[in-house]
């Protein structure tokens, strides 16, 4: 990015590496494994076949979110968020943020 943005690194901006944050990720999937792609006619462009949405479970979701007063720990919240993602987890070292 910044030779395409005409400039050189350590000449013209300093590259300082910190490490990793917390919270920070150090991958991200981009397809889940339910999803699975179709190949084009370009051999490194790939189509996702999204998964269906539980329409049910979208609804109860929604519902149960928009309680007046709703309000859930760690727990409740990861709870909720398995109704419509089945598969949603929490990585080992990686704490979900609620309040």
């Amino acid at each position: 990015m910044i030779i395409l943005s005409g400039y050189e690194p350590e000449r013209d901006l300093e590259i300082a590496f910190t490490g990793i944050r917390p919270g920070e990720k150090l991958y991200e999937e981009i397809l889940t494994a339910g999803e699975g792609v179709n190949a084009t006619s370009h051999e490194r462009i790939f189509i996702a076949r999204p998964e269906e949405v539980d329409a049910a479970r979208l609804e109860r979701f929604l519902w149960l979110v928009s309680q007046p007063g709703w309000r859930a720990d760690v727990q409740g919240v990861t709870e909720a968020l398995r109704l419509v993602l089945p598969d949603f987890r929490v990585e080992k070292g990686q704490e979900l943020q609620v309040g």
